[in-house]
């Protein structure tokens, strides 16, 4: 459609002196307008600008045709006085930009998950909200997912590269609409005016091969630069010297009476793009909870989690000082409820492991001296490294304590046994040997024996005496 005027609502122009819009995929859809308005308008149009003001731009032409170019947000707008008259810039984003203001901690750890419930999950909570998806959506994310002081927008944008794709908005639709994965278009003609430009961008080539689309081919990377005045939109394809190219991004200025437009496309099928990280979580850990312990590998709630609560089927590895692949080594794995630290070594989130738990505010004496060295567990058996002794201990009235320049000493409210199949031998070397009870006292072998039980009685075939 030729483009003659253009009609704006709510704000309204008289004349428009500049109109610029441009769309492309990861970015919110931009517009740019400027022009004089009514006098009396100029209140109105301030207490309206107090709130949040969805704005339309519509192509019009002699025919009456009407065509929306732009739905949007207004997100600046100021009014100048020019020549004795009022004149107002305005800047609108599409309602993509609402996902891109606020940051989320969240964790995705039930694998079996699609990437279609969690696009719709996050969706949620916006207005008018909804997205066309080329993309297969309705694959299982297999791995844990975090959005790590990530915006929705952002988050998105990293599962779709996830899946080879992009995200781009919809411009001509209000409330929070975008395309995941570039839409199928039709194939449009455009009016051969001579005038295009091509680009050959071999470092991006070499760029996409590192993040991992290994079969991506040069001629991918050669973009096809064409101007007209057709209304195309990102998705729609045209033919040029033989070749059909894919509109993945575009630009629109206003001139005299006409909008024109300027298409950049590739070869490409679909907008393929490598997978993006976050680089910020490398080397960071989140606190957590441990829920379940099971092997060597614990489950987790992390504790700024706002999906808190969800369900988890992913397990984590309990980071441990030594271990070898035949069970050698320190194995002490946390209890349900401890407090430990979901921890991400690279950028990839699905190389997280869970690491020691973290001390926490106690009445405990345990913690006041750190030159006692304590593994203790929730039952109260402990062992404690002091300075001058090792003590072993159920903190129920069994010990044994070696202490230097004492010895040892071994205390039981119970029984206790030695038993060897080889000798047992107890010597003094350079004192006395004491052995004593409050009952009686009974030494035996075989079928000899002795017992001091207020007397003293001998059994057994001879009885020497020297």
């Amino acid at each position: 459609m030729k483009e003659y005027w253009i009609e704006t609502e709510p704000v309204e122009f008289i004349a428009i002196t500049r109109l610029d819009m441009n769309v492309e995929p990861g970015s919110h859809g931009r517009a740019v307008m400027e022009g004089y308005i009514e006098d009396e308008k100029e209140e109105e149009y301030l207490n309206l600008l107090q709130s949040k003001t969805w704005m339309t731009i519509r192509a019009a032409n002699n025919k009456r045709e009407r065509e929306v170019l732009f739905w949007g947000l207004i997100t600046e707008a100021y009014i100048t006085e020019e020549n004795d008259q009022k004149k107002m810039s305005l800047e609108l984003k599409t309602g993509t930009f609402l996902m891109d203001v606020t940051v989320h901690k969240r964790t995705f750890q039930e694998k079996e998950r699609t990437y279609g419930d969690i696009f719709h999950q996050l969706l949620g909570s916006y207005e008018k909200s909804g997205f066309f998806s080329t993309l297969p959506l309705s694959q299982p994310i297999g791995q844990l997912l975090v959005q790590y002081e990530e915006t929705d927008w952002e988050f998105l944008k990293r599962l779709a590269s996830m899946l080879g794709g992009v995200l781009a908005p919809n411009i001509r639709t209000k409330g929070v609409q975008f395309f995941a994965g570039l839409p199928k278009g039709e194939v449009r003609q455009i009016k051969e005016d001579g005038t295009y430009r091509i680009r050959r961008e071999i470092g991006k080539y070499w760029e996409k091969r590192k993040e991992g689309l290994l079969d991506a081919r040069e001629e991918e990377f050669i973009t096809y630069e064409r101007k007209g005045r057709e209304s195309l939109s990102i998705g729609d394809s045209f033919v040029f010297q033989g070749r059909k190219c894919t509109i993945f991004s575009m630009k629109s200025h206003y001139h005299q009476g006409e909008l024109l437009h300027t298409y950049y496309g590739d070869t490409k099928k679909e907008k393929r793009e490598g997978r993006t990280y976050i680089e910020k979580i490398a080397g960071c850990s989140m606190k957590g909870v441990v829920k379940k312990v099971e092997g060597d590998q614990v489950q987790v709630e992390v504790k700024e989690d706002e999906n808190k609560g969800g369900r988890r089927t992913i397990w984590f590895p309990y980071a441990t000082p030594y271990s070898t692949v035949d069970g050698t080594g320190w194995y002490c794995m946390p209890e349900e409820g401890d407090e430990v630290r979901l921890h991400f070594p690279t950028k990839r989130e699905e190389d997280a492991y869970v690491i020691s738990a973290v001390h926490l505010e106690t009445n405990s004496n345990d913690r006041s001296n750190p030159e006692h060295k304590i593994l203790k567990t929730k039952h109260g058996k402990e062992i404690r490294f002091t300075p001058q002794s090792i003590i072993m201990t159920n903190n129920k009235g069994m010990k044994i304590q070696m202490t230097d320049g004492k010895g040892i000493s071994i205390e039981s409210d119970g029984s206790i046994n030695i038993g060897a199949k080889g000798d047992i031998r107890i010597q003094s070397a350079d004192s006395s040997i004491v052995i004593g009870a409050d009952s009686s006292l009974t030494l035996a072998q075989g079928g000899t024996s002795i017992q001091l039980d207020k007397d003293i009685q001998f059994q057994g075939g001879q009885l020497r005496i020297q």
